[in-house]
């Protein structure tokens, strides 16, 4: 018997698109140069907005859960030589007590996500809450970094 080359896509429902942008809209305005939107499963196959804020890094990560997949979009700010600036960065979190097969068959949802959670600069996977600073963020976003997993 042979396997499938590739497993069917898995439908994800978003049904709160709408309340979504209009937080994305709201917490990454031009003018800010922080902000998160956190996004949760509801079921197995529904994904539902959680909570925004527009505080940094470390506020987001305080509302992670060992035990869920969740999605966030966080704006961090960037020093350049003689200005401000930001970068939007899109976060998948896997949560230590997620087992291997939930998640894998919840990465077929990844894609649709970030097209809600988007724009953004990079996509990261983080499964370490303690490594989750603004400073392995930043690290991970460069081009030449090589990985994009927070371990």
């Amino acid at each position: 018997r042979q396997l499938p080359l590739s497993l069917p896509h898995t439908m994800v429902s978003i049904p709160d698109g709408a309340a979504i942008r209009a937080a994305i809209n709201e917490v990454l305005s031009p003018s800010s140069f922080s902000g998160w939107v956190l996004l949760n499963y509801w079921d197995d196959e529904t994904i539902v907005f959680s909570n925004k804020g527009s505080g940094r890094l470390e506020e987001v990560v305080s509302e992670l859960k060992d035990d869920q997949i969740q999605y966030f979009l966080v704006r961090l700010p960037e020093q350049k030589e003689i200005s401000v600036s930001s970068r939007d960065i899109f976060i998948n979190w896997v949560g230590p007590n997620v087992s291997k097969i939930s998640a894998a068959k919840k990465l077929s949802h990844l894609g649709d996500v970030q097209k809600v959670l988007s724009p953004n600069h990079a996509q990261l996977r983080a499964t370490n809450r303690a490594n989750i600073t603004e400073d392995v963020v930043q690290k991970k976003v460069d081009p030449l970094s090589g990985s994009h997993i927070i371990d």
